[in-house]
């Protein structure tokens, strides 16, 4: 059975465990990318292996070149391949065929963020064929609302060349993790809303614009994987659920059990909690939840994890 992430009961040291992951995987991600400037210097940068890649990752090749000098390569950035609504975005992207892959090809689409920028964005443009867009401004390019998202316009992140700069750093924050898959095609709504409750199979929200929130309950269908669902197959094992309530979770857990195996229990995380953020598409095909004509977008990257 699935265990991506181990969680024990508690909290500090749940937390305290995290954070030691994050700062291995940075360890890690940063030996691994100084060895991806050893081999573009060698000509070989399309074999060059990342860790970590998604759907519309900010990405760059270096955080910080060895016995750096002042050159752009800290501060020069790709975006990760991905599909909005059934259409893949090449456009402002690495273009690959498996944004969860490892490859990075050469190509023209690196973006030198500029010197000395708190927030330089980029976002998904929805008006026409999807599309990549990016800069200091986004108001210059049509995207007079950001960093609200709008019917158009989906933040994908924002990099801080100001911050770190004395080290050649830059300072990424990623919003967007994953492609943006809803039913029936082109030109869906995109809003914010903040979570109220959480049932088996949606959520009870209320929009929220960053200052007000609204005043009706919406209800907002969970991504088709973290619903209630009674058993699935993984890899040709049947798994079978049973769901109970549990202290200081809205969602509460699940008792995963499969034939040979021993029962584990499982709760989503990121946990949702009163006034957990998110953002949802209102597909036109429908959202497979009878309560909800509303889909949220995941894009903090919820799933099942199993706990001690």
């Amino acid at each position: 059975m699935r265990s991506p992430l181990r969680v024990g009961q508690d909290a500090r040291r749940n937390w305290r465990r995290i954070n030691e992951l994050d700062a291995a995987l940075a360890r890690t991600d940063r030996a691994v990318e100084a060895q991806g400037i050893e081999l573009a210097g060698m000509g070989r940068l399309a074999a060059y292996q990342g860790l970590g890649l998604h759907p519309f990752r900010l990405y760059r090749l270096t955080l910080r070149r060895v016995g750096w000098s002042g050159g752009a390569e800290w501060r020069t950035f790709r975006v990760r391949a991905g599909r909005v609504m059934g259409t893949d975005v090449t456009s402002g992207t690495d273009g690959v065929a498996d944004p969860d892959g490892g490859v990075k090809p050469d190509g023209p689409f690196d973006v030198v963020v500029p010197e000395n920028c708190p927030r330089y964005w980029f976002w998904l443009d929805l008006s026409g064929t999807p599309t990549v867009r990016h800069g200091e401004d986004p108001a210059q390019s049509g995207w007079s609302g950001c960093p609200e998202p709008d019917a158009e316009h989906v933040p994908i992140g924002w990099v801080d060349t100001r911050s770190k700069a004395a080290e050649g750093i830059a300072v990424v924050r990623q919003f967007l993790r994953g492609d943006v898959v809803v039913a029936g095609g082109g030109g869906a709504e995109v809003k914010r809303y903040r979570v109220k409750s959480v049932s088996a199979n949606y959520l009870v929200c209320r929009t929220w614009d960053g200052a007000n929130e609204g005043g009706a309950d919406v209800n907002v269908a969970k991504a088709p994987e973290l619903r209630h669902v009674a058993s699935e197959a993984v890899e040709g094992i049947t798994i079978s659920y049973t769901y109970q309530s549990r202290p200081d979770n809205l969602d509460g857990q699940r008792l995963a059990s499969a034939a040979g195996f021993a029962t584990q229990t499982e709760i989503v995380i990121p946990v949702w909690r009163v006034n957990s953020e998110i953002w949802a598409v209102k597909p036109s095909g429908g959202t497979g939840v009878t309560e909800a004509a509303w889909l949220d977008l995941n894009a903090a990257g919820r799933m099942w994890c199993q706990v001690l």
